[in-house]
């Protein structure tokens, strides 16, 4: 029984010890007309923490977007200021980045892998 908490310690703390913190700079951009966020697609592992920095580069009267990621309670806004963010990603998968203000654009993906 001992050896068997042992082990399942052991692995518990060994999966924990592959996590890392990943950090982005994302720029929500209009090109064309077209809004979207730049990088548009971030790439973690399951058990990761996720730090994002989002800035709105669109110029002029509607350069406020959102930021969000729903399966992971993530909405922020971003402006030309900047926000911080972070989040764990606890579940793998391709998850939707959207504007929750503007949700026909500004979208993007999150790919979260084993």
């Amino acid at each position: 029984m001992k050896r068997l908490m042992l082990l399942a310690a052991l692995m518990a703390f060994g999966s924990m010890a592959y996590a890392e913190t990943r950090s982005f700079t994302v720029n929500a951009v209009e090109i064309d007309g077209v809004k979207f966020w730049i990088p548009s697609t971030l790439i973690v592992k399951k058990g990761d923490k996720v730090k994002v920095r989002i800035t709105s580069k669109v110029p002029g009267a509607n350069s406020v977007h959102g930021f969000a990621i729903d399966e992971f309670k993530v909405q922020e806004i971003a402006d030309p200021k900047g926000k911080e963010l972070e989040f764990m990603a606890d579940k793998a998968g391709i998850f939707t980045i959207r504007c929750h203000l503007h949700p026909a654009h500004v979208g993007g993906q999150l790919l979260v892998q084993e």
